[in-house]
């Protein structure tokens, strides 16, 4: 039996009332790795492996805010290692987008031939947004 409040409210000292917290996939981040290869005197490659989530949308952002002040031309972000990418990480992605744009940078993106995070950038229609290259 769960006992209210005055105002219909569940009261917050009864025993019955679980408290609970976010669950720890907002806590911390699923498998994901960033590696980084220059590719020439002005251009990198950032290689994203595992899970792009909201979890690591802010690890990608702060590895990307690093690259803008680094003086690149070129940067090719490069998606073939992902298994999975949900809407924080197509957030992100234009975020990127709209940074480069602002430095001068030019950006492509690389996808996996098939799999979930080529058809949520193909249905999202970010590949109108964003140029593609073939893998590297």
């Amino acid at each position: 039996m769960l006992f209210l409040g005055p105002r219909g409210r569940a009261d917050p000292d009864s025993p019955d009332v679980r408290r609970f917290s976010l669950p720890l996939m907002f806590e911390k981040c699923h498998p994901f790795e960033i590696r980084e290869e220059r590719t020439g005197a002005s251009a990198l490659t950032m290689r994203l492996y595992g899970e792009f989530d909201l979890a690591c949308s802010e690890r990608f952002e702060t590895a990307l805010e690093r690259v803008s002040r680094d003086g690149l031309r070129e940067l090719v972000i490069d998606l073939a290692g992902l298994t999975f990418v949900d809407s924080s990480g197509i957030r992100s992605l234009l975020r990127a987008k709209s940074q480069a744009d602002q430095d001068g940078l030019v950006l492509f993106v690389t996808l996996p031939p098939f799999g979930q995070v080529r058809k949520t950038f193909d249905l999202t229609g970010l590949g109108r947004m964003i140029s593609r290259t073939e893998r590297l």
